[in-house]
């Protein structure tokens, strides 16, 4: 199991969104889990795997 935590830098560079977008996603619900690590946001790299994998999920079930 990996427990890294990702800085938000390190997440959007993954998704390819800005830090904006991230924390835009966040406001509406829709970003992966976040822990806040002092004033920090911190992304624990197995919720965001599930969270890729729960997204995969229901984009195949809305094409069937």
């Amino acid at each position: 199991m990996d427990d890294k935590l990702l800085t938000t830098e390190e997440v959007s560079a993954r998704y390819r969104v800005s830090r904006r977008t991230l924390y835009h996603w966040r406001s509406i619900g829709h970003a992966p889990p976040a822990i806040k690590v002092g004033r920090h946001l911190r992304w624990p790299k197995r919720q965001l795997e599930d969270w890729e994998a729960r997204l995969a999920d229901d984009q195949t079930a809305g094409a069937a």
